[in-house]
């Protein structure tokens, strides 16, 4: 299955929050974690966006990588 970019998005952040519960984000980071989130509700809506970074949560590194890897060829037309 093919997703776009914002059910993407709502994995990686799904899947970042949960390696990060011993890293408390920065000010900074968390600033904009919580823009990234507002931009993605809006653009999938809040029940899409929490199924899709629900997903994310079990991913492994290598899978994000794979995730990344798609849509970077995706973008560049690859």
């Amino acid at each position: 299955m093919e997703l776009d970019q914002g059910a993407t998005a709502a994995r990686i952040l799904g899947a970042a929050g949960a390696w990060r519960v011993d890293s408390p984000r920065s000010a900074a980071e968390e600033s904009q974690v919580t823009a990234a989130t507002a931009r993605l509700h809006t653009a999938l809506g809040p029940r899409r966006y929490e199924e899709e970074s629900a997903l994310g949560l079990g991913l492994t590194p290598d899978e994000v990588l794979a995730l990344l890897t798609d849509t970077a060829e995706d973008l560049s037309g690859g």
